[in-house]
Formats: C-alpha cells, sequence, structure tokens
C-alpha cells in the first residue's frame, strides 16, 4: 500500500494557533518570515494545560503531481536556519525560517525520499530513498556532495554518528550498511535482527549503534569493541523508531503494536510506557526526561519519563505522523496530510538540558 492510500487524510483545517520560535530565531524575526509559507493565520490551541504556540506549512504541488507530497522525513539544521523536508514526490525542500521562503529544491532522487537527516555540525544533509540511492548534500549550495550508494535496496532510515565520519543505512533488507564519510567508502555490512529495518540510531557518543527490525527484536552493537552485539526482543510488531537521549544511557523505541520501550544500559533492562491503540511511526526525546511520539491516530504525544506518564497531546494533523524532530526549544512534525508543523515547546520542557549535539 502506499502512503497515499495509507494516509488516513481527511479535509485539511487550515487555521491552527499562533506563531513559534526556533531557538536560532528571535520571536519578532519567525514572526515575519514564516508568515509567507504559512497555510493560513494562525489561532489559539489548548493543548497540554496550555497554549502550545504552531505554524502549519502546506506542502505544495510539484511539477510531476498534482496534489501535494506526503511529508515523510522533516530535520531540523544543528545551529543553523535551515528545515528539511521530504516525501513521495522525490523531492527535498530545504526552508530558509529567517527568509521566510524555500531556499532549495534538491533534485536527484528518482524515488519516494524516505528519510533526510543533517550532521550534527550542519554542514552536510544525507538522504536515502526507495530508489535505493543515498546521497550527501551541501546545504548552503544545495549541491550534491556525492552519492555513497544507488541500485541496492529500497533504504528508509539514516543515522549519523556524532563526529560526522559514519554513516549508518538500513531499508528493506537485513544488512545495515556503515560508510566511512570522509572517504566515501562502505567499510561494514552488520547482520540485523530480520529482514526489514526501519529504525535505526547512533548513541551520542558514537560508540553504539542500534537497529530495530520487523520482528520486534532490537540488536545493538558495541562499534568499539569489535562490534560485539546485544539482542531482546522490545516488541510484538514492527519497530518503526529509535533514539537515545542525550547522555546515550537510555535506549527508546516504538511500534506499530503501540508501545514505547524505554531500556537502561546500566540497569540491562526496560519497561514500557503505558500503551495506546495507534501504530507509533516516530519518536524524539525534547530532553533528557522528555519524549515526544509520533503515530497512526494523528495524534503526538509529550511522555514524562521519569513519572512513566503522558502528559498530553498535540492535535492538528490529519494523517499519521511519521516523523519528528527537536532541537530543545521547537518540535517539528511530518505527516501525510501534506503538511509540516512547527511547535514552540512548553518552558518546563525547554528548560532542561539541551543535546549536545544540537548547538555549537
Amino acid at each position: 500500500m502506499s502512503a497515499r492510500e495509507n494516509s488516513n487524510r481527511t479535509p485539511f483545517n487550515a487555521a491552527d494557533m499562533r506563531p513559534s520560535c526556533p531557538a536560532f530565531l528571535s520571536a519578532a524575526a519567525l514572526l515575519a518570515a514564516v508568515g509567507t509559507w504559512l497555510l493560513a493565520p494562525s489561532a489559539y490551541g489548548d493543548q497540554l494545560g496550555g497554549d502550545w504556540p504552531c505554524q502549519a506549512v502546506q506542502m505544495r504541488p510539484s511539477n510531476d503531481l498534482s496534489t501535494p507530497p506526503v511529508v515523510t522525513s522533516v530535520c531540523l539544521q544543528p545551529g543553523g536556519k535551515l528545515l528539511a523536508a521530504a516525501g513521495d514526490d522525490h523531492y527535498i525542500y530545504l526552508w530558509d525560517v529567517t527568509m521566510g521562503r524555500t531556499a532549495s529544491r534538491l533534485v536527484g532522487h528518482e524515488d519516494w525520499v524516505h528519510a533526510v537527516k543533517f550532521s550534527a555540525d550542519g554542514r552536510v544533509l544525507a538522504s536515502a530513498g526507495h530508489d535505493g540511492r543515498v546521497m550527501l548534500w551541501d546545504p548552503a549550495t544545495a549541491e550534491l556532495i556525492d552519492v555513497l550508494d544507488e541500485g541496492c535496496h529500497a533504504v528508509t532510515e539514516l543515522a549519523w554518528s556524532q563526529d560526522g565520519t559514519k554513516l549508518a543505512t538500513s531499508g528493506f533488507s537485513s544488512q545495515v550498511r556503515l560508510y566511512d564519510v570522509p572517504t566515501r567508502k562502505l567499510v561494514g555490512e552488520l547482520q540485523g535482527p530480520c529482514p526489514d529495518l526501519r529504525a535505526l540510531s547512533f548513541s551520542p557518543d558514537g560508540q553504539r549503534l542500534a537497529v530495530g527490525g520487523r520482528n520486534g527484536k532490537m540488536r545493538i552493537w558495541s562499534l568499539s569493541a569489535g562490534q560485539s552485539t546485544e539482542e531482546y526482543t522490545a516488541h510484538q510488531g514492527r519497530i518503526r523508531a529509535l533514539a537515545f537521549p542525550p547522555d546515550g544511557k537510555q535506549l527508546a523505541s516504538s511500534g506499530e503494536d503501540g508501545r514505547v520501550h524505554i531500556w537502561s544500559f546500566d540497569s540491562h533492562s526496560g519497561k514500557y510506557l503505558p500503551r495506546r491503540q495507534t501504530k507509533i511511526f516516530t519518536l524524539v526525546f525534547c530532553g533528557p526526561n522528555y519524549l515526544a511520539t509520533g503515530g497512526s491516530d494523528n495524534l503526538i504525544r509529550l511522555w514524562d519519563l521519569a513519572a512513566g506518564e503522558e502528559l498530553g497531546q498535540l492535535s492538528g494533523h490529519q494523517g499519521s505522523v511519521v516523523s519528528l524532530d527537536c532541537n530543545g526549544e521547537i518540535l517539528v512534525s511530518g505527516s501525510y496530510d501534506t503538511v509540516v508543523r512547527i511547535w514552540t515547546i512548553k518552558d518546563r520542557v525547554a528548560n532542561v538540558p539541551r543535546p549536545a549535539t544540537e548547538f555549537k
């Protein structure tokens, strides 16, 4: 089934909340910037016991499609001004939020783009898609740097090491491919727990690489210890997302079973957050003890990991939420409803220490 057939799309309500403020912009600058590419004027919303300012960015139809593309990957440039988004129209869009316009449209993929990820220093953007291509872009010039791979299986996920020297990929096979970015060479193929690996993540220190598969199993490699592995079953169904917190002491996973699992490396044990009746496609840490998740019920949920409780929900998307990113002050979401939403995080979340990978 295609993304469009599974989008849960309903007519979109344009009005939603007031403007947000990224960490790298003043509120006034963002207000002036985003107005030109917003879907409609904003209104107020009451979520999580208070206002969560939000702006909605409607994707536009490309030359090849009569309808806007679904949004399957979003990523904020660490320490920079760009927001990357990609989907099923084969293009990658870079928005310059300081100028309030589309900075670039990157052309090179020949099929659905599944993943876009900036390196930790924000100087390189990696992309991967259903065409099997893994591509590196210079976001400053919008030029293609190199093609790391092409013509292999569909690639659905990317993960950068913190130092930017390694890029891992996974997708419709049982192998995780590891590239040395400076030399542009494939330096390893790691055997995953099953075919169809949709979730992949490097630990902040670059010493661990985790992958999740269709059979609900997680495999973690300790790269500094000769690629030794540990493996456990975390879900009763396909794992769709993985994320390490800033300190790297835990690993969060989510899946199509409606569960979020938190694994502790200190205790070598795991726990589950309360189960929800939705497939959970994406998750991201918003600080050491807060996690945001998105799923097939079109909602974003915010979790307090210390309490093991759901704090509340962000509504507005009219299709499955399949991609999230956070820089400590704003949360960005991408959905099958063809809209990107930019949410301002409440003080109780934004004031926690920010991930070191996000700002220079």
